[in-house]
Formats: C-alpha cells, sequence, structure tokens
C-alpha cells in the first residue's frame, strides 16, 4: 500500500526528534564543533552588528541557525548564509547538505 506523502513528512520528523533526544550529548558536542568552525567568519558579522547560533543539525545533514542582531533583518543574510556560512561548514563538515535559518 502505498504512504501518503504527508505520512512519510511525520515519520521523518517524529525519527529527527527520537535521535536528537536519544543522542543529546553527541549533538551537543556537533553543534559546538559547528559553532566553532564559524568562528572564522563571526568577525565579518560582528562588525556590522550581527552574529550566528547554530541551533540544530537532523539525521539528513540539514543545519537551522539562528541569524542574531542586524543580521536577523539584513538584506544580504540569505547570501550570507549560502555563501559564507554554508561554505564554511560544508568545506569542514562534508556531511552536511544544507544550512538554513529558522
Amino acid at each position: 500500500m502505498a504512504k501518503k506523502s504527508g505520512e512519510n513528512r511525520k515519520e521523518s520528523i517524529n525519527l529527527s526528534f527520537e535521535i536528537k533526544f536519544e543522542l543529546l550529548p553527541q549533538m551537543s558536542e556537533i553543534i559546538e564543533k559547528l559553532n566553532v568552525s564559524l568562528d572564522a567568519i563571526r568577525p565579518y558579522l560582528k562588525e556590522d552588528g550581527g552574529d550566528v547560533e547554530v541551533m540544530s543539525i537532523d539525521d539528513e545533514g540539514v543545519v537551522r541557525i539562528k541569524m542574531i542582531g542586524n543580521c536577523k533583518t539584513c538584506m544580504q543574510r540569505n547570501s550570507t548564509i549560502k555563501t559564507g556560512i554554508e561554505s564554511v561548514l560544508k568545506s569542514q563538515f562534508p556531511e552536511i547538505k544544507e544550512v538554513i535559518e529558522g
């Protein structure tokens, strides 16, 4: 029997939650490593009154970040995320597939 697309999404969300909950200590270490890797671009963000924080990473390699300060409302934030933040993280962690705000 074929599953509806909504069913697959629900299973994926539940799986991600279970993995994060069960592996919380390891996830904290991974998030800390990602945040340290971003220290290379933080001076540029802080120069403009902003910053970035890694919030989570899921089992599909999607990193969720939080833009802070002026970066939250900057018109160039999408470019900063893709060409700056995502590039830095992917170069050091090839298993990362995408960086998104949220």
